[in-house]
């Protein structure tokens, strides 16, 4: 399963590749006299030096706070987080022991709940994604779940998706544990992390638990390859079709692999980044993070 984002762009990458092959069909015979009288004219030849990004981040996408028991605020705030609040998905929550939020994603209407203490970005990008550097995350089953599309929740050892699931993730300060009461759930592990169970919970209350070394400067460093190789892909579907181009279906398939990979290494390195106790640092950590995600988000273009 695929999140949002992720099946926009392989269809994106697909059409272009449609266009490389196209092309390269249509410069294989030179056209008819009639056909170059009657052609529109071509578009531009000058390209941006650098490939669009796939837009991932529409005005209305976000999470809206439901309910707010307890202490909660928003990280830098000395305003309580109320119900009714918008969030972009920029900024982390900071949850009190004992605190409760219910947030609902505006597209989906699927929800999820907060449990302090914990600290935690909800709506990463917009999208149904997590980060939870500290703290439980319960799902809500039912109710906004869609066939195909994931909800993902990064931590320091290494992210849980689900499509239709009752998971708790649980992150501590040396281990986190992932159980599924109801549905499926799928890990991963970050590079030095250890991971005891399944990395692929399908039994009532299985549960997987974390371990072992959350390094963010390590985790940025994978999160930067796992990047450079989704973009690698991504340019390996639009080559034109040729003796070693490979099948297209299986260039796209890497792709999507690639991006899943990426997305996956790079949501449990900002998990790690955003607990880094010199602001100077979490900012550095948080701005390569940053590119990095430009890099395997984006779609190349085709040249002409």
């Amino acid at each position: 399963m695929t999140s949002r984002t992720e099946r926009g762009a392989a269809i994106a990458v697909l059409l272009a590749a449609g266009t490389v092959a196209c092309d390269s069909k249509s410069t294989a015979a030179a056209p008819s006299a009639s056909a170059t009288a009657h052609a529109l004219p071509g578009p531009s030849h000058s390209a941006p030096s650098a490939p669009p990004r796939v837009p991932t981040t529409k005005r209305e996408d976000g999470c809206r706070v439901v309910k707010v028991e307890g202490a909660a605020r928003v990280e830098g705030s000395s305003s309580p987080l109320t119900a009714n609040t918008s969030l972009a998905g920029d900024r982390f929550l900071e949850l009190e022991p004992g605190a409760r939020v219910v947030l609902r994603h505006t597209v989906s209407t699927r929800e999820v709940e907060l449990l302090g203490p914990a600290f935690a970005r909800p709506c990463v990008d917009g999208e149904e994604m997590f980060i939870l550097s500290r703290g439980k995350l319960r799902s809500v089953p039912g109710p906004g779940a869609r066939p195909g599309v994931q909800v993902w929740i990064g931590h320091p050892w290494g992210t849980a998706s689900y499509g239709n699931a009752l998971l708790e993730v649980d992150v501590q300060a040396k281990r986190a544990s992932v159980m599924a009461s109801n549905g499926e759930a799928w890990l991963t592990r970050a590079d030095k992390a250890t991971l005891r169970g399944p990395n692929h919970l399908t039994k009532k209350t299985e549960r997987a638990i974390y371990g072992g070394a959350a390094v963010a400067k390590d985790q940025l460093v994978s999160c930067e390859r796992a990047a450079e190789e989704a973009e690698a892909k991504a340019t390996a579907v639009l080559k034109p079709s040729g003796e070693d181009a490979g099948p297209l279906g299986d260039r796209a398939a890497a792709h999507l692999n690639a991006r899943r990979a990426a997305r996956a290494t790079c949501l449990s390195a900002a998990a790690s980044a955003a607990l880094a106790a010199d602001p100077a640092q979490r900012g550095q950590l948080a701005r390569a993070l940053e590119a990095a995600n430009s890099r395997w988000k984006r779609v190349p273009r085709v040249s002409r």
